[in-house]
């Protein structure tokens, strides 16, 4: 027994000796498991020369950094090189293959011409003096999508020279998906001879063409003899309905006449009841105007459609506009600003991923139906195909739920696209630059849509205004009437009740008078 008192101080000691060791042993697989920050210029339609970058360490060659992606790049080196003199790590022949993985994943979908290959050129001198020129300068080059290889080819220097190659690589992608990188794998086999070896240039010098395609145009077309219909009614969009108040005279209407004739037989084949007529009639007074006068007053636009100015515009009106250079839409030029009414009728809601400026998230966006605008929408002499296609991409998705309302206002200024750009668009759809017009800047936030080949903007929440919401009190009138009703029924039922005992006390006395 004496032992284990001094077993349990020795294991205890144990243990707080390895407790920082164990520390550091988990901080540092947290460190190795944590993924590594792009590195350079992702690959996209405006990006889609890639370049192979590399460190030459001291160690074996499968050892060296490598890498690849769309930019310049300042800490690589200009070339890989190997001898064989002896007590090299590298000294002998063998076969040398080096990875040059995608470092700057792109944050969306790029799409690609499956009917393009990726092409590109490489200078790789390989020396083999001793056998005379003879040794093999066959290459193959294969193409990686993320860690898979997705296309390959063998090939020897180009006609003409012994140490430039071309290739050209087919395949069959459509897209290269969100985050996932490309890269280029290069084998070939490195020469016995005492004083052979290579030399394989990098940066520009190794180079890849990825067939990288623009977003396609966002457009919306209603087939000849068809109707509109809104993206986010859809099945298959994703998009869920959200309740909505919808706009109708006719409730407020059966409300009222309901109420009177009700109000009516109250009157006329209730029991005899004291205060009977005022107590419905306060009532009835009430629920008119809670159920048929304040929906009417709510439901009123704050604008008269038919006498909008010419900075207050309605979807359809944008809709029938055309296309013409350096214009938003015919009519709608540069710093112009204006505000667009929306009349609220069916609204779609839906978590998705978007692009900001602060990089990929994710966010409830609000989309439109619009359903009140099928008619106009489908009258192809009366909308243009672009006019609709501009107010589907930039005025149908919005940051905030509107539907406590039954009306939207947005606020729209019209700037350029980015400040070497052209094109004229609203506030909140700039980008970087005109080589980088994927990338958001200011409140711009994009969500992908048809299978991530085109994008709609998502009106920032400062540029909405949510109109004709139900006032708190809204039903306070109802209420009232209720307990004004109750009242006065209960007042009369009391003083009816204080005269039926009145009366019977006197009646008590007369007959105790007729008896003396």
């Amino acid at each position: 027994m004496k032992g284990y008192p001094r077993f349990a101080s020795y294991l205890a000691c144990s243990l707080i000796l390895l407790l920082p060791l164990l520390s550091v042993t988990v901080f540092a697989d947290e460190a190795l498991n944590q993924e590594e920050p792009p590195r350079g210029t992702p690959t996209s339609h405006t990006n889609k020369h890639m370049k192979m970058f590399g460190i030459q360490g001291s160690g074996q060659f499968s050892t060296w950094e490598t890498w690849t992606h769309a930019g310049q790049e300042s800490e690589s080196d200009e070339s890989f090189s190997e001898n064989n003199i002896p007590g090299q790590a590298n000294s002998g022949g063998g076969k040398r293959t080096f990875a040059f993985a995608g470092s700057a994943p792109y944050p969306g979908v790029v799409r690609l011409d499956k009917n393009l290959p990726f092409s590109g050129d490489f200078t790789l001198t390989i020396d083999c003096p001793e056998s005379q020129d003879t040794c093999t300068k066959d290459v193959r080059i294969d193409i990686m999508y993320g860690q898979s290889i997705i296309g390959s080819v063998n090939l020897g220097p180009s006609e003409g020279t012994t140490n430039y190659y071309e290739y050209n690589i087919t395949h069959g992608l459509e897209i290269i998906e969100e985050n996932v990188t490309l890269g280029v794998q290069i084998e070939f086999n490195k020469p016995h001879d005492f004083s052979g070896g290579y030399v394989l240039y990098l940066d520009n010098d190794f180079n890849l063409n990825v067939p990288a395609l623009p977003p396609e145009i966002f457009v919306v077309e209603v087939p000849e003899g068809g109707s509109y219909e809104s993206p986010y009614a859809s099945m298959n969009s994703g998009f869920g309905e959200v309740d909505v108040d919808s706009y109708s005279i006719f409730s407020p209407i059966i409300w009222a006449i309901s109420i009177i004739v009700v109000g009516v037989l109250l009157i006329v084949f209730t029991p005899g009841l004291a205060w009977k007529v005022p107590a419905i009639l306060v009532t009835m007074v009430g629920l008119i105007i809670s159920l048929s006068i304040m929906p009417v007053v709510v439901m009123n636009v704050p604008y008269d459609e038919a006498k909008l100015s010419k900075s207050i515009y309605t979807l359809d009106q944008l809709a029938s506009l055309g296309n013409s250079n350096d214009q938003f839409l015919t009519g709608l030029n540069l710093n112009d600003e204006f505000q667009i009414w929306i009349p609220l009728d069916s609204v779609y809601s839906n978590k998705v991923d978007v692009n900001t400026s602060e990089g990929r998230d994710s966010m409830y966006v609000y989309g439109l139906g619009l359903d009140q605008y099928e008619d106009a929408f489908s009258d192809t002499s009366a909308t243009s195909k672009y006019g609709l296609s501009k107010v589907q991409e930039f005025f149908s998705l919005l940051a905030i739920d509107p539907s406590e309302g039954h009306g939207v206002i947005i606020d729209v200024e019209l700037v350029r696209k980015c400040s070497e750009c052209s094109e004229v668009a609203p506030s909140w759809a700039t980008t970087l630059d005109a080589f980088n017009q994927d990338v958001p800047t200011n409140e711009t936030i994009l969500v992908n849509i048809r299978n991530a080949n085109s994008d709609i903007h998502v009106v920032p929440e400062s540029a909405i205004t949510v109109t004709n919401i139900d006032p708190t009190w809204l039903n306070t009138p109802l209420y009232s009437g209720i307990g004004a009703g109750i009242l006065f029924l209960s007042i009369g039922g009391f003083l009816q009740y204080r005269a039926s005992t009145v009366s019977l006390e006197w009646v008590e006395e007369e007959d105790e008078y007729e008896v003396d």
